[in-house]
């Protein structure tokens, strides 16, 4: 009985373990707004959020304005 008890508590401990190492933990909340601090590039770039990175300028060809430093 003793050794039952003792794997179902390791198979719980190790269910428990495994259910919680794979969470990814991110702001649930929006960055706040940035203005830019230049102007715009070209008529063709947009003050964007990058998920990563933060607010910058993008292309939808060229990627990021002067890229990330």
């Amino acid at each position: 009985m003793k050794r039952i008890i003792t794997v179902v508590g390791v198979f719980l401990i190790g269910l428990s373990v495994l259910s919680i190492s794979g969470c990814a933990v991110d702001s649930v909340y929006p960055r706040p707004y940035v203005a830019p601090n230049y102007s715009m590039p070209s008529p063709a770039w947009s003050w964007r959020m990058h998920p990563r990175e933060g607010w910058g300028w993008s292309h939808p060809d060229r990627g990021w304005h002067r890229g990330w430093r």
